[in-house]
């Protein structure tokens, strides 16, 4: 009987180790492919950025100034969304590039097609920020903001 549990405790440390080691190799599989995807080399504006995007480095991106003061000063509320009554928080994702330019702005927080429209455009018209540094030198950062829309 003692060796029956025994034996019973020794299968399923066995499979249990198995199933870690599966779940070990998926995960690092899929890593190693979300790297790969990217640190593609793909062409952005007529400039190749083959370098590896840092979500968090030692030292973060920072806007130039007061970003809040920059967003209220140059946002322009959609009409259509104004007439509705539509407000709420963006949320843009976007890279901060070695050079301090921003690139790749996407919505990570949707409210609606027209306020996300103008977040996106709000980003892209934002001037160059302090880029990050990662191990001394510039680096390409990625950065999450939330753009409030409220309506007065």
């Amino acid at each position: 009987m003692m060796i029956l549990k025994v034996f019973s405790i020794f299968i399923m440390l066995v499979l249990s180790n198995n199933i870690y080691a599966q779940y070990d190799r998926q995960i690092r599989d899929a890593l190693t492919t979300y790297q790969s995807e990217e640190n593609k080399v793909t062409e952005q504006n007529g400039r190749n950025t083959s370098s590896k995007v840092y979500d968090i480095a030692e030292q973060m991106p920072s806007f130039k100034g007061n970003v809040n003061q920059w967003i209220s000063a140059n946002l322009t509320y959609p009409a259509t969304a104004a007439v509705n009554g539509i407000q709420g928080r963006v949320i843009v994702n976007f890279i901060v590039e070695a050079d301090g330019s921003v690139s790749n702005p996407e919505i990570w927080r949707s409210v609606s097609p027209e306020l996300d429209r103008e977040a996106i455009n709000l980003v892209k018209r934002m001037p160059k920020w302090n880029p990050g540094i990662s191990n001394g030198k510039p680096a390409r950062v990625r950065f999450t903001l939330p753009i409030t829309f409220k309506l007065q």
